[in-house]
């Protein structure tokens, strides 16, 4: 029998691999790191590299995978609920709009 708590940890696991292989180099270039990665990030939603309706990953697991603080994942995702590219919904995440 499959365990599925470690089947759905295993898939955000994948699912975060694939968007920081998709942000590639997003810390180079001017500015404040949590302005790169919201750049980055509105970068991907734009091109359609992150499809609409995405759930992203929860800051905690995107600042350590991107090895930065947590308060960079949280002052980019509030950058990008800003300029309207993605909501936040409270107790189920934050979702690219659609």
């Amino acid at each position: 029998m499959t365990n599925r708590a470690t089947s759905a940890r295993v898939a955000r696991s994948a699912r975060l691999h694939a968007l920081v292989g998709e942000l590639g180099d997003w810390s180079q270039g001017p500015g404040p790191l949590f302005r790169q990665l919201a750049r980055s990030l509105a970068a991907g939603i734009e091109r359609g590299a992150i499809a609409p309706t995405t759930r992203l990953p929860a800051e905690r697991s995107l600042a350590a995978a991107l090895s930065v603080s947590r308060g960079t994942a949280v002052a980019a995702y509030e950058l990008l609920v800003a300029d309207g590219v993605v909501e936040r919904l409270r107790g189920s995440g934050t979702f690219v709009i659609g």
